[in-house]
């Protein structure tokens, strides 16, 4: 391992997003979707509660779906993207599934959305790269179609079960989380990971 790096730990996901304008956002969509499914939510509805125009809206975001992706991105730059450079796995997946558990209700819509530009979708695609980076780093052939199978399997089905803990209101304890998240692993994965990022 290079070197350890310690986490910036903050207790809510809106701590991870320092823009003000964009916190705005999140929060009007945050109350937004305390009533209504996030698919159903219109961007208008979204700038009119957070009082944001719709030019200033568009310097910074595409939709509705680059707003809450983008946003969430600051939480994995903090937690997950740092693996690589020498956090432990472990302490990054704690740090980041807290966040998650800070807005129960807020999760559990965004991640029902089964959108192609969803935040599923998007924690999928930002996962397998974190992945295949670190696998890479360690020796894994990720150009073998074998290991990245392996891998979309894993990461499906890690973040199905990250969407049924979010559906059934984030009751299971993180530790037991971990551990089944861990032990869906795929051998050469677990071993590899285990190498250096655990």
């Amino acid at each position: 391992m290079e070197h350890q790096v310690t986490i910036n730990t903050r207790e809510h996901f809106f701590d991870y997003i320092e823009d003000p304008v964009s916190r705005k956002l999140i929060e009007a969509m945050d109350e937004l979707m305390r009533r209504e499914l996030f698919d159903a939510i219109t961007t208008s509805e979204i700038l009119k509660r957070a009082g944001v125009s719709r030019s200033t809206f568009y310097r910074h975001y595409r939709d509705k779906y680059d707003l809450l992706n983008q946003n969430y991105q600051k939480l994995l730059d903090e937690t997950l993207m740092q693996v690589p450079n020498g956090l432990t796995y472990k302490k990054a997946f704690f740090a980041l599934y807290r966040a998650l558990q800070s807005c129960p209700a807020f999760f559990r819509n965004a991640l029902s959305s089964n959108d192609k530009d969803g935040l599923k979708s998007y924690i999928f695609t930002v996962s397998y790269n974190i992945f295949d980076q670190m696998m890479r780093r360690q020796g894994l052939n990720m150009d073998q179609n074998y290991n990245r199978l392996l891998l979309i399997g894993y990461l499906s089905g890690s973040l199905e079960i990250t969407c049924i803990w979010a559906e059934r209101g984030m009751k299971e304890p993180l530790e037991e989380l971990f551990r089944i998240s861990y032990e869906l692993m795929p051998h050469d994965i677990r071993t590899h990971l285990a190498l250096a990022y655990m």
